[in-house]
């Protein structure tokens, strides 16, 4: 058929075919673009809302931070004002030790610890004055053979009692800092929850020997940070969420309760391989930019 056209017709069907493929090209082209370039922005979008959200939690700590530092001060201030620390060997306490590695419970028989006059253990009128005062939870440690013994506390059990007797045990990492004199900063789970802690050793009137810290603690996700947290998306769509180097989710995606790991999502190797910057990972039949 194409043998009895002529060499003009011929010529305009091929230069027909070749616009038209050009057009086909373009068109791939234009579409591919168009998809990478929203592909970009969504990125950016990203990019800019998790750096955004990062400042936030970067003051938000450093604010929990500064208002435990705080916390301590009050606590050391108050105790300065009830006198030096000493260990009173005549008059004792007895104790439901709980370790808190183990769970194990022990009963234990302490000396009292004292602050000038006044018994420190198994009074709480120091710790209570500290937690109205700051709003944090307040504590007294007493270190004996070798454990952080809780023996008094600001905070009250569900029961209406205070949870004392609860131990660090030997070797523990707040336990070798406290007796080597320091100061420990740091994280502790207390009822499921996480906290910031400050511990700071007190040292006995006479022979100048560690006997014991003082321990207050904030929590480290209050319900309006988590709120902020949950709420940030991009553009409306998304979510944020919080996890640990362990995979421990403490704010789930959506603030879904039921998720407690990144091993209940079928996403969570993937994220947690991933050191930082940008990936995507496929959830409920979607592709998922993080």
């Amino acid at each position: 058929m194409l043998n009895q056209l002529s060499l003009a017709k011929k010529l305009f069907i091929g230069t027909l075919c070749v616009v038209i493929s050009v057009i086909l090209i373009m068109v791939g082209i234009n579409s591919y673009q168009s998809r990478q370039n929203v592909l970009n922005q969504s990125q950016q979008r990203i990019e800019d809302v998790t750096q955004n959200l990062l400042k936030t939690v970067s003051l938000y700590h450093e604010m929990t931070m500064e208002k435990a530092t705080t916390d301590l001060g009050i606590l050391e201030a108050q105790q300065n004002i009830a006198g030096d620390p000493a260990v009173n060997q005549i008059k004792t306490a007895t104790l439901q030790v709980k370790d808190r590695a183990s769970g194990q419970v022990r009963k234990m028989t302490l000396p009292k610890l004292m602050f000038g006059v006044h018994f420190a253990s198994l009074n709480f009128d120091l710790v209570d004055r500290v937690a109205e005062m700051g709003g944090a939870t307040a504590e007294i440690y007493h270190l004996f053979e070798n454990r952080l013994i809780c023996v008094s506390t600001s905070r009250e059990g569900q029961d209406g009692q205070r949870p004392v007797g609860e131990a660090y045990p030997s070797g523990h990492g707040i336990v070798r800092t406290i007796q080597s004199g320091e100061t420990f900063q740091g994280f502790t789970k207390h009822d499921g929850q996480l906290y910031v802690s400050m511990f700071k050793p007190f040292r006995d009137r006479r022979d100048r020997t560690v006997i014991g810290a003082l321990h207050v603690r904030r929590k480290l996700l209050n319900p309006e940070f988590v709120d902020l947290v949950t709420r940030t998306n991009v553009n409306g769509k998304g979510t944020a969420f919080a996890f640990d180097q362990q995979g421990r989710l403490h704010i789930p995606p959506g603030a879904r309760e039921a998720q407690q790991s990144l091993a209940d999502v079928s996403y969570g190797q993937k994220l947690l391989d991933a050191e930082s910057g940008q990936l995507s990972y496929n959830a409920d039949g979607k592709t998922i930019l993080a």
